[in-house]
């Protein structure tokens, strides 16, 4: 079974690693390890440093201090930055916005949805959200990383 590391980028990612790593494991998709951190330089120093494939980003716009902290063009959400620095600097990882719907209105759904593709995600997701479900999206992305496929 391959193994797959899964970087938490996320607001609340301590609070949900263990409860969505215990979800994956649970299933015969591939054996899961899940790492989280809510600070974005870490997330790009996690992403040179271990060998992850899929990064689930939460959408939020976060404290002027951290819009320095990641090479990619000024955003106003970090997870975009995120974004656009993984798939420019290893470019196979699958990434999987969450967005809380404070980032993004109830009607401008599907616009922030498409705006989040078009920079390269491979999927996108509204909290609030069951972690089951969250936990399904990551397992559908797995089988496309090992099918090898881009999106």
């Amino acid at each position: 079974m391959p193994e797959v590391k899964v970087l938490l980028f996320d607001s609340q990612a301590s609070k949900i690693r263990d409860v969505l790593e215990e979800f994956l494991n649970a299933e015969d998709v591939a054996e899961y390890e899940v790492i989280s951190t809510e600070d974005p330089k870490v997330a790009s120093e996690l992403l040179s440093d271990v060998d992850v494939a899929i990064i689930e980003l939460d959408l939020t716009k976060e404290a002027e201090r951290w819009r320095e902290d990641l090479p990619a063009p000024e955003e106003e959400y970090t997870g975009y930055k995120l974004l656009t620095y993984a798939k420019k600097n290893f470019p196979r990882v699958k990434v999987l916005i969450l967005a809380s719907l404070a980032a993004c209105a109830p009607e401008d759904v599907e616009a922030e949805r498409q705006r989040a593709l078009k920079k390269g995600a491979s999927g996108f997701l509204c909290k609030p959200l069951p972690v089951r479900a969250l936990a399904d999206e990551i397992m559908r992305l797995t089988r496309h990383v090992f099918k090898g496929e881009n999106r």
